[in-house]
């Protein structure tokens, strides 16, 4: 069978979802333990055939030690997450591509390259065009989100939608529903009303009201006390946050958006220099920009411009502008 599906293999290192606080920082706006291991060099991992060929998806955590080299040093899988099939397809496929990582080397107080063991990597694998696949066990579900995809706006795609919102609606209904689902079914109800152009206030309403549901859901916590999405939970937090994020940009609500945008940079789903976040990175840009968040504003318009030079894109020279005054002021505060 001739592969055609586009894959999504992203890293996050040494992030793990905590509860503790709902105070959130890029990564480059924090103060970084210099004794450390960072790391210098991916590598990724070979999506599994069988898991490719039938769509399935994946969060894989992986802990190992890292040497006085930088090299990794007895990986293991400490959790996963994948949906669709209850067999483990892709820890085989983490591991030797954990085993080819490259860190700068943790040091001592005097700069001396010490062994550093507990470090962790999540790795998550997509498959682009699929965020929408919820991983939903009913029919009726399925259903609904194969008659949310259209590819134009035409009136036979408008009746289409409608009849789609109608059938979420009413699927909304059911007592039988898990919290995880019902937050997946209102993430999908909003995307319906926003491809329909319904008032932003619906749209926020749906998002809000389906954030309520996905906003705690860990499938697992640690020993040490973090915990875990799983990858419906992480694609929610994700993609309902991006949208919400819009919204709140359309209001001008910059509080609320930078706070929704740094919570969703910290999920393993985001491929931080994909051209699916240039406008996202734009609007942390104004709203930090609005707030004199300085090193946010900052950060978020190089990382902006990054992706506009990857897809010879002009970046405005106004926000060249920006960045030029907002470091300014980020030397005044130092």
């Amino acid at each position: 069978m001739k592969l055609v599906l586009l894959i999504s293999i992203i890293f996050t290192f040494n992030s793990i979802f905590s509860h503790e606080g709902k105070h959130f920082q890029l990564e480059e706006c924090t103060n970084a333990d210099p004794l450390k291991p960072v790391p210098i060099k991916n590598s990724l991992p070979v999506y599994p055939r069988r898991a490719l060929e039938k769509t399935i998806e994946a969060n894989v955590l992986l802990q190992f030690t890292v040497n006085k080299e930088g090299n990794v040093e007895n990986p293991e899988v400490i959790w996963f997450d994948q949906t669709a099939s209850k067999k483990d397809l892709f820890s085989r496929s983490a591991l030797r591509a954990a085993s080819k990582l490259k860190y700068k080397p943790g040091k001592t107080e005097s700069g001396e390259p010490i062994s550093t063991p507990g470090v962790r990597t999540t790795m998550s694998y997509r498959v682009t065009g699929n965020e929408d696949n919820l991983d939903f066990n009913t029919k009726i579900l399925n259903k609904i989100v194969k008659r949310i995809r259209v590819k134009d706006m035409s009136s036979k795609s408008i009746r289409r939608l409608e009849g789609a919102l109608d059938k979420i609606n009413k699927e909304l209904k059911s007592d039988k529903l898990s919290d995880i689902e019902i937050a997946a079914i209102l993430y999908i109800k909003a995307s319906t009303l926003f491809k329909l152009d319904r008032p932003s206030e619906e749209v926020k309403e749906a998002l809000l009201e389906s954030k309520s549901y996905y906003e705690d859901d860990f499938v697992d916590t640690l020993k040490n006390g973090f915990q875990l999405r799983g990858v419906t939970s992480s694609k929610l937090h994700t993609y309902a946050g991006l949208l919400l994020s819009h919204i709140y940009f359309q209001e001008e609500e910059w509080k609320s958006l930078e706070h929704e945008m740094l919570e969703v940079l910290t999920s393993p789903e985001l491929n931080m220099m994909s051209f699916r976040y240039y406008s996202s990175y734009m609007q942390l840009g104004v709203a930090s920009y609005t707030l004199k968040n300085w090193c946010t504003s900052v950060t978020s318009f190089e990382r902006a411009k990054k992706i506009a030079e990857t897809k010879n894109l002009k970046f405005p020279n106004n926000f060249d502008n920006a960045i030029e005054y907002a470091k300014s002021q980020m030397e005044l505060v130092k």
